[in-house]
């Protein structure tokens, strides 16, 4: 038997040579022109045919591996599959899955009322309730450095900080959430797969490098380095972010025809003419995304016994996608790749239980058959990642080796069906993160909703006893047929309640020719056991309490005593909630890591903020871990509710009013409000700065233009000193006559004025400094905003990263410090021009008859009034006021004329 399975792989082999061999006249198609297409950082590994071949008999290895147990998990996961879709009427087949009843049952397809689709559904019901629970938001996560010393990694954790927003956006990772929400239900478990892809179809091109335009001083943003991308084979790994210059040079990296001077060569051109047809021209290079994808235990098959990703030797994973589709993603692999039939050919070694499953769940077909577009259109692609531990279950030691020295890391290899497409050097644990929905031991675990299936039966039966008992408890009515027209009443559409005809034979019976059946009673128990199981058991077993969906909480319906409940309620979800958490913060890291691989330049972000990351910031190590202190995240109104309550209490709180006081706190302020059009003037200055901020650490300080202008008039200044002292040259030393000492030189008037200017120049120039800012201040700056701006970068882990950072680092921190300095000096020098301008003392207010007073103190009281005056000035006053009273008459003695006036 084994020389038979030897025989049947060498001729398949010696198929896909031929085949090989055949196709070798494909056109090179870059990476994601086509479709999307992983391209991860490390070139696609080569591997020979003898290696292809035990990898294929790894995987046949895998396959039947723990086969009991995987059945019944299949069986299991697709049984709560069906049941969430509604379909829940099913009877076990015989080689496993899952039927419906027989024709003739009364819950057959097509037939009178088809009691098949009569579910009562609570299953999926209760699972819309956890999962909405379990998806309020996206759990928080926090890079850390892994030195609290090291700048790089300072730096790392910052960067990696800012893409948290961008990963949530391209992946729309609270869609993902929910689906991994629904997974843990049914499954009991779920796998997210990160990679980076390049897809033309859904990321677009990459468009040819313009150069600098007016827009990348005003952003901030650098314009990416041209770069000649590497040879590739087709399946290249080119980053999605770099530029080439024109359409022809693109196509020509990405099929591995340039050298590296970027021209292409002449043996490899000609070979191209002889062998290979050009690709198709396109506008530039596929962009490249980073690429999260969650899936169950219908699509994951891991060893049985691991419990968590650590333990897992191995990962497969399966799906069904159009065979058009995959030889668009495998060009050189198209005329190999065909639909697969069945288990056999689908890699999964001859079984077909998981392969109908998936089928059978995607197409909502409740049968046990796979319909003929399936078998049609459909190829069974297989991905399998390998620790290389479990490559020791190679047979062959030299083939293992060869192996292993390729794949150091770990295989990681890509079917379509049977047809080997690529193998790269990768480790699991670089892609992949599992969740668990509650403890347990190995891979097979209960779901959240396992404990549901059962009642969920239950219930069914009782709501069909239900209705047999109203259908057919209502009593009907019988008739004599000789005395009424029985076919009349015969060809009367059959109604519950209605008449049938009996024959009497004469005889009346209880005195009449007709009768009425008595009432059949329905029992009031299974009213009660119906409200149990939809109510209580399926509460308890499900923990979707009536405070999660805001049912009747009892007596317990005050404000305060709803919320308690609803706390309580989440407190039962607290074991799938931290499993969610711990996945998030190993998804963040690992695209993290893919974007930092394949990228790079500067990362937009978007936004108004307009940042940037740069990839070369990500290179240093950095930790991610979920918030350890956050429960199950509030929804958006408990948030605005409790800001509310942080807005209204910072009038009494001086901490609170610390931090509205925060520049970068005002955007939370707007979004909090709920109001987009809410225009804050502050945050509209703080985004500014923003942008001035990335324009500022693209280089470093200038030279002050006010020096380097009065440098320059020194210099002509100093030119015209000389040139006047050469065209007047100062006149022969002098000796004073009287004292014989030789007389100060005579100084030009002129040149002593240039002199002067020339040192008010040296002195003001001395006042200035050196170096300003790279961008300048205006005069419309709201000065205060952009200083706090400033500040808070500065003194930021990333100002202290920079400070402390590489020689680039420290230019861009002189940088931004210069500018914080010029917007305090212009802060202080507004607020000198603003200040009034200062008044003269108002004179002391006196009440004093100045007549009355001496002269000197009534010189001193007009003085003080404002009126210059001096004693001398009363004094003369009052003599002429006092020879104006009493006249002297000229010789006459002093005193006479008041003498013979008596």
């Amino acid at each position: 038997m084994a020389d038979q399975d030897v025989a049947v792989e060498a001729e398949v082999n010696a198929g896909e040579g031929a085949k090989k061999e055949k196709t070798d006249d494909t056109p090179e198609y870059a990476p994601g022109v086509l479709c999307a297409i992983e391209a991860p950082p490390e070139k696609e590994i080569e591997f020979d045919d003898q290696e292809i071949s035990a990898i294929k008999s790894l995987n046949r290895k895998v396959a039947m591996r723990d086969m009991p147990s995987r059945r019944e998990q299949l069986v299991r996961v697709w049984e709560a599959r069906l049941f969430d879709r509604g379909f829940q009427h099913l009877l076990p087949r015989q080689n496993g899955g899952w039927e419906i009843p027989s024709v003739g049952s009364g819950y057959g397809p097509g037939e009178d009322e088809d009691r098949s689709a009569w579910e009562i559904d609570i299953y999926s019901s209760y699972r819309k309730i956890i999962c909405a629970a379990l998806t309020r938001e996206v759990p928080g996560v926090l890079f850390e450095p892994t030195d609290q010393d090291d700048d790089r990694d300072i730096t790392a954790a910052s960067s990696a900080d800012k893409l948290k927003a961008k990963i949530s956006r391209d992946n729309k990772l609270k869609e993902l959430q929910g689906e991994g929400a629904r997974f843990l239900w049914t499954d009991g478990l779920s796998v997210h797969f990160s990679r980076y892809v390049l897809d033309a179809q859904g990321y677009g091109y990459e468009p040819p490098p313009k150069g600098d335009v007016p827009e990348d001083e005003e952003t901030g943003e650098a314009a990416t380095e041209i770069k000649s991308a590497e040879p590739n084979d087709g399946q290249g790994t080119g980053s999605g972010t770099e530029d080439v210059e024109g359409n022809d040079s693109a196509n020509a990296a990405a099929s591995g025809d340039v050298d590296s001077t970027g021209a292409e060569s002449e043996s490899d051109t000609e070979e191209q003419t002889e062998n290979v047809e050009s690709g198709p021209e396109t506008p530039g290079t596929p962009r490249g995304h980073e690429l999260i994808t969650v899936a169950g235990a219908l699509n994951w098959k891991l060893p049985i016994k691991a419990n968590c990703l650590k333990e897992c030797g191995y990962a497969r994973y399966s799906w069904e996608q159009a065979t058009s589709l995959a030889k668009a993603q495998y060009p050189k692999k198209a005329e190999q790749i065909t639909p697969s039939r069945s288990g056999s050919d689908g890699g999964s070694g001859g079984d077909d239980l998981e392969r109908l499953a998936r089928i059978n769940v995607m197409l909502g077909v409740e049968d046990n058959f796979i319909t003929e577009d399936s078998a049609v259109y459909d190829v069974t692609m297989q991905k399998y990642f390998y620790r290389p531990e479990a490559l020791f279950d190679i047979d062959d030691k030299a083939v293992r080796d060869s192996i292993i020295r390729k794949c150091p890391k770990g295989l990681y290899v890509t079917f379509a069906g049977e047809v080997f497409c690529e193998g790269r050097n990768a480790s699991m644990d670089d892609h992949l993160a599992i969740t668990f929905a509650d403890a347990g031991d190995g891979v097979h675990r209960p779901g959240l909703g396992t404990p549901l299936i059962a009642p969920q039966k239950i219930l069914n039966t009782c709501a069909e006893l239900a209705y047999e008992y109203f259908v057919h408890g209502v009593p009907m009515t019988y008739m004599d047929d000789e005395m009424f027209d029985t076919e009349a009443i015969g060809d009367q559409e059959n109604l519950v309640g209605g008449i049938r005809p009996f024959e009497a034979n004469g005889s009346q019976i209880n005195g009449y020719f007709w009768f009425r059946e008595d009432p059949v009673p329905f029992p009031e128990q299974l009213v009660g056991f119906t409200q149990w199981l939809m109510e209580g058991v399926a509460q308890l077993m499900s923990g979707a309490y009536p405070a999660l969906f805001g049912g009747d909480t009892g007596a317990n319906d005050t404000g305060t005593g709803i919320k308690i409940a609803r706390d309580q309620a989440l407190g039962r979800l607290g074991l799938p909630w931290r499993n969610i958490k711990e996945t998030t913060s190993c998804v963040m890291r690992q695209n993290v890591q893919l974007l930092a691989e394949n990228r790079e330049g500067l990362i937009k972000l978007g936004g108004d903020d307009k940042s940037v990351v740069n990839v070369a910031d990500l290179k240093g190590n950095f930790l991610c871990y979920p918030d350890t202190d956050e429960n199950i995240p509030e929804t958006w109104t408990e948030k605005s509710n409790r800001f509310a309550m942080i807005i209204t209490d910072a009038a009494t709180n001086p901490f609170f009013q610390t931090l509205l006081d925060s520049v970068s706190n005002l955007k939370l302020v707007q979004q909090m409000s709920g109001f987009k059009e809410l225009h804050i003037p502050q945050l509209v200055s703080y985004e500014e700065q923003l942008g001035e901020i990335a324009i500022l650490f693209k280089g470093g300080p200038v030279p002050n233009p006010e020096v380097v202008e009065l440098e320059q008039a020194m210099a002509q200044m100093s030119q015209h000193i000389q040139e006047f002292s050469e065209a007047a040259p100062a006149p022969p030393a002098q000796v004073d006559p009287m004292t014989g000492q030789p007389m100060p030189p005579q100084v030009n008037p002129q040149l002593a004025q240039m002199t002067a200017q020339l040192k008010q120049m040296a002195a003001q120039a001395q006042e200035l400094p050196p170096l300003v800012s790279s961008y300048p201040i205006s005069d419309t700056d709201d000065d205060d905003v952009h200083a706090l701006t400033c500040l808070e970068i500065l003194r930021s882990p990333k100002g202290r990263a920079m400070k402390n950072g590489t020689a680039d680092d420290q230019k861009h921190y002189a940088n931004l410090k210069l500018h914080w300095q010029e917007h305090e000096a212009s802060k202080a020098k507004k607020a000198a021009a603003n200040q009034p301008k200062a008044l003269p003392p108002k004179p002391p207010s006196l009440s004093a008859n100045v007549k009355d007073l001496p002269p000197k103190e009534a010189a001193m009281v007009l003085t003080l009034a404002g009126v210059p005056s001096s004693a001398a000035d009363f004094a003369q006053q009052d003599q002429d006021e006092a020879i104006a009273k009493h006249p002297v008459t000229l010789g006459e003695p002093v005193g006479a004329g008041s003498k013979n006036g008596r």
